[in-house]
């Protein structure tokens, strides 16, 4: 029921005065909390940034914070330097030749058969070494017909490139 009489009515503002103070002191604490930020750089509105375009080269452009940065962003392709960025070009150059060399080499891989074998590299005490599987397909893994297959593309590809950019070891 609203207040009728005006001692109500500044007796009901005060309240609300008062709940409105609460609100804002919370409001300012959670401001002050320390929310977990990415580790993933972000430049401001005018910055700088590198980027690889779509022609493979390294470019640079300013950050407007528009659909091309944000989606350059989304695909981690920003970066503070030349040097970052010339990382990312051969980083996608080297995933590519080791996808592009397994699929050219391989047989169908049929997941319904749990008698085709389904092999994969992976690193264990910095040494590269393949492993198969039959039924699980795992995200992300690149899965190759036989271990001869993977053996030749890190032949071709190097091991050092293929711990560096497909393993993501140093």
């Amino acid at each position: 029921m609203p207040p009728r009489t005006k001692t109500e009515m500044e007796k009901k503002i005060k309240e609300l005065e008062d709940k409105q103070a609460e609100l804002q002191k919370e409001i300012n604490s959670l401001k002050q909390v320390n929310i977990k930020k990415s580790n993933k750089w972000k430049p401001e509105i005018d910055e700088i940034y590198c980027y690889v375009n779509s022609n493979g080269n390294i470019d640079w452009a300013y950050w407007y914070n528009d659909e091309v940065d944000n989606w350059r962003y989304l695909t981690n392709n920003v970066f503070k330097t030349e040097k970052e960025a010339e990382e990312y070009r051969k980083k996608i150059e080297i995933q590519t030749q080791f996808r592009n060399y397994v699929e050219e080499h391989n047989d169908e891989l049929d997941w319904e058969n749990d008698n085709q074998e389904k092999c994969y590299i992976y690193i264990h005490n910095n040494i590269i070494d393949i492993g198969c599987d039959w039924t699980c397909k795992t995200q992300g893994i690149i899965y190759a017909s036989s271990e001869q297959i993977l053996r030749d593309a890190i032949a071709e590809i190097g091991e050092e490139n293929i711990k560096k950019y497909i393993l993501e070891v140093e």
